[in-house]
């Protein structure tokens, strides 16, 4: 400013005459004739809503000039279309008009255009006329180029999510709670509160209350599809009337009937009739609708007068509950077998001659059999009932108890499927009395044993593994490190190899019999089997042993810059050792068994490898020519 002050009043006017006006004008003084500079311009970039209410954009800018100073600055933006500019003027904030911050605001007015607005240009002028526009290289390494305008006129979306969910079948049984949630651009919209729907009936739908975001759109939703049945399916027993009394040779043959008035029958009713002596019973069960609701057994009473000889076997087990299916036979003394399966109450009947028959039932591939006299009035009637053998693997690693299984087999000597037991180890079968065989599966091994099943007996089977310690002796830490064993047990898989700790020690459970360890260490391995006795020191151990090797040339001459590398019986080779520079030796550990050294002179253009059958510490020389 200075500057310019003392241009004018340096500045001299000579008129050149006083008869007619002055011709000329004769300026003297400091030029202005360079445009200001801008060294920096910021423009703020954050995203503007204007849904709401207008915005305004701040825009810096650090402008210097030589001489006059900067008079004006300005910034200009243009819509996405290209139909809309909106402008800031920069004003002297900070600093001098030579040498200054300038400042300003381009205005956005409410709903204005939404999208990137771009600045088209930057310009400056000083108070000599000077100026300055930025070109579209220096405006983008300066500032960048656009701001983010945003104008919101799209209501909320709402939608809903029942609880709980619809069954397979699309149905509830119980009320629906629909819980609403709402999304917006502007990621802030109000939710309505959840509504509930306890009203029987298909494909009902409910309409939320209204969510609103912060412009003020406002919207519901609908969900639709609920489905809720909250009432039983209706069973009546057909075939049969309550209170009735029928001839042996017109006994009814009862059956079920059952309708659902709105989500429909799933699963139908079953027909299940008991008797005693001449007193039988139909039940109809386990109806259920599509929404899962279960109606309640209905039942008719009657009585059917039986035959001459008519026999009834009844199988049950530990609990008194009814076995279906099991296989029944009436033999005579002599003449034809007659066979019959229990049904679903675990009874069957038929008609028998009178006389003295032996009655055997099979189950869980065992049978037992019991003496029957019959006669023409009865009451005939043979009961046989299972026991419960609970059988229980004893192993401190739960990984083991997690993977263990026990098999059956009764006096047919046939085993059933393995079983796994619970996390307590423990495994129940219902058995029929008699010698039963049981074998368990734990820890890679398997053992048998064999109970006499007896009423009032304590009828339980337990298999305990035993602890065996497997050692690894080797005097390199690095060997010990990478150190494993592995287990079988009498099945011959072996388990995965389990590291050694820092002392070469690891620890397994086996079950008593024959096992397997096979020791990996120092680039070999070996296998070892030994029989485990329970309640014995069971252990087993593994060492390598020292093999030293020095290298020579054809000469005999030690060549103590040569390498040596080692493969046990794997076949595969660890690093290479530098011998050592004096005695041309290196020494390597290995279990006993065969194992490779291949040596290489200094350059590596040269080597020899030599095979050993290690059963000891040993030496050997190898010859590098």
């Amino acid at each position: 400013m200075r500057n310019a002050l003392l241009a004018v009043a340096s500045a001299t006017v000579i008129l050149l005459g006083l008869a007619s006006p002055a011709s000329a004008v004769d300026v003297t003084g400091p030029s202005d004739t360079t445009a200001p500079v801008i060294t920096s311009v910021s423009i703020d970039q954050t995203p503007i809503d204007v849904s709401a209410t207008s915005q305004n954009v701040n825009v810096t800018a650090h402008i210097t000039d030589d001489i006059s100073g900067v008079n004006s600055a300005n910034v200009t933006f243009r819509s996405p279309s290209g139909n809309h500019v909106s402008g800031a003027n920069l004003y002297l904030s900070a600093g001098t008009s030579l040498d200054g911050t300038f400042t300003g605001a381009a205005f956005f007015p409410r709903f204005a255009e939404p999208g990137v607005w771009t600045v088209t240009s930057v310009c400056v002028y000083d108070f000599a006329g000077n100026n300055r526009c930025l070109t579209d290289s220096e405006r983008n390494a300066m500032i960048g180029s656009s701001v983010s305008v945003h104008s919101d006129s799209t209501p909320p979306v709402v939608t809903g999510q029942q609880s709980p969910a619809a069954n397979t079948a699309g149905w509830n049984n119980s009320p629906v709670t629909v819980t609403w949630t709402a999304t917006d651009d502007s990621g802030s919209a109000t939710t309505p509160s959840p509504s509930v729907v306890s009203t029987e009936g298909a494909n009902q739908s409910v309409t939320s209350g209204t969510s609103c975001d912060p412009s003020g759109n406002c919207a519901t939703g609908t969900y639709s599809g609920i489905n809720i049945d909250t009432t039983a399916p209706t069973t009546t027993v057909t075939g049969a009337t309550d209170g009735s009394a029928y001839a042996n040779n017109a006994a009814p043959t009862p059956s079920c009937s059952d309708s659902d008035r709105l989500s429909g029958v799933a699963t139908h009713a079953t027909v299940s009739v008991t008797h005693t002596g001449t007193a039988y019973t139909a039940t109809c069960s386990g109806a259920v609708d599509n929404a899962g609701n279960a109606a309640g057994p209905v039942s008719v009473h009657y009585t059917v007068n039986n035959p001459a000889g008519y026999t009834t076997v009844n199988v049950a087990n530990s609990s008194g509950t009814g076995l279906s299916g099991v296989p029944v036979t009436f033999r005579p003394a002599s003449g034809t077998s007659t066979s019959v399966s229990t049904g679903t109450d675990g009874s069957a009947s038929t008609v028998l001659n009178p006389g003295t028959y032996t009655v055997t039932a099979t189950y869980a591939n065992g049978s037992t059999s019991k003496q029957l006299t019959v006669t023409a009035n009865g009451p005939n009637v043979v009961n046989f009932a299972t026991l419960a053998v609970t059988v229980n693997v004893v192993d401190p690693v739960a990984a083991d108890i997690a993977a263990a299984t026990v098999a059956q087999a009764g006096n047919s000597g046939t085993f059933g499927t393995p079983v796994t037991v619970n996390s307590s180890g423990v495994a129940t079968f219902e058995v029929l009395p008699g010698t039963s065989s049981f074998t368990a599966r734990v820890a890679g091994g398997y053992q048998t044993q064999s109970l006499n099943v007896t009423a009032g007996g304590s009828n339980s089977v337990t298999f305990t593994t035993t602890s065996v310690t497997v050692n690894i002796a080797d005097p390199v830490v690095a060997d010990i490190a990478a150190a494993t064993v592995a287990h079988a047990g009498n099945s011959g898989a072996f388990g995965p190899a389990t590291a050694v700790d820092s002392s070469g020690n690891v620890t397994f459970q086996a079950l008593p019999g024959t096992s397997s360890f096979t020791a990996r260490v120092a680039g070999g391995y070996q296998t070892k089997t030994m029989t485990v006795v329970a309640g014995n020191a069971n252990t087993i151990a593994f060492a390598t042993v020292g093999v030293t090797i020095t290298v020579t040339d054809g000469l005999g001459n030690l060549l103590t810059n040569a390498t040596v590398a080692h493969a046990g019986n794997t076949g595969t080779f660890g690093a290479r050792m530098a011998v050592n520079s004096t005695t041309a030796q290196v020494t390597f550990q290995a279990l006993p068994g065969t194992s490779t050294f291949t040596a290489w002179n200094a350059a590596g253009t040269k080597y020899k490898s030599l095979a050993l059958t290690v059963t000891g510490s040993t030496s050997a020389t190898i010859a590098v020519s």
